[in-house]
């Protein structure tokens, strides 16, 4: 629950983030079928999508914008 020390730290024009995922030491599998150990947002955008399909397969009626609003809502605020 901190920011990762390779991350830009600096507010931008697209503004505050509002959902994030683990993406430090994240398992992963590797071709071969191997595994290994990565950091970045290559490894946290998966868990967000993750989650998004398990709502949307809960909920298969929820438009674009629902589904936003329920990944805002249900995360965990960890503040500024």
């Amino acid at each position: 629950r901190r920011i990762a020390p390779f991350s830009c730290r600096q507010m931008d024009n697209i503004g505050l983030v509002d959902v994030a995922a683990p993406g430090v030491g994240i398992f992963a599998a590797v071709t071969g079928g191997d595994f290994d150990v990565f950091d970045g947002t290559s490894m946290a955008a998966p868990h967000v999508a993750g989650l998004a399909a398990l709502y949307l397969e809960r909920q298969p009626e929820l438009t674009a914008q629902q589904l936003f609003n329920q990944l805002k809502q249900r995360a965990r605020a960890l503040g500024a």
